[in-house]
């Protein structure tokens, strides 16, 4: 059976709300989420609550949920039908953003990109830092296993519910992917 390894980082979308929609306020991302939710607006604004974060810090959110990890985990079940699939969440905190500085309301997030220099000593940007260096050797000699093997230690294939390994700087740590979808709200994006 063929196999498939993909995944998400945990803050996909700082990236893209700091390049698309730098210094978000309050009311312009209430229009971005009504767009965003449709008929579900209403919800949308329940479940996407300030609780003290910036409008872009939450937007951040609501595009991490709906564009990456929300169809991260469908792609990953419609998939697991026909081939062999690990799913991973890359969640290293404090992992550099490669492509651009983040402002301080978003610099708490793991970029989109961020696990490229783990993955590659070739990133443009400071060497890894040295208590990165074990996690960015696990994360290399992982995914090589997996390239050569099929095998993904530590990122166990999806079956039934699925399982999603969030991979940290100390190790991985594998969960069913129900756990996943409800804390990315996949119901309210998921038809």
């Amino acid at each position: 059976m063929a196999q498939l390894l993909m995944g998400t980082v945990r803050d996909e979308g700082t990236l893209f709300t700091n390049v698309f929609a730098p210094g978000l306020d309050e009311r312009a991302f209430r229009g971005f989420l009504a767009t965003a939710a449709g008929d579900l607006a209403r919800e949308a604004g329940r479940t996407y609550a300030p609780d003290g974060r910036s409008p872009g810090r939450i937007w951040s959110d609501v595009v991490t949920d709906r564009a990456y990890a929300c169809p991260t985990l469908t792609t990953a079940a419609a998939l697991a039908r026909r081939v062999s699939v690990h799913v991973y969440e890359f969640a290293v905190d404090s992992a550099p953003t490669p492509f651009a500085a983040l402002p301080p309301d978003l610099a708490d997030g793991i970029a989109h990109g961020a696990e490229v220099p783990y993955l590659l000593d070739r990133v443009p940007g400071p060497p890894m830092a040295p208590d990165r260096q074990g996690a960015a050797a696990n994360l290399v000699d992982t995914w090589a296993r997996f390239a050569t093997t099929g095998d993904a230690p530590g990122i166990p294939a999806w079956i039934g519910d699925g399982m999603v390994t969030t991979i940290t700087a100390t190790g991985s740590d594998p969960r069913p992917a129900s756990e996943m979808a409800q804390r990315r709200h996949c119901a309210l994006w998921t038809p």
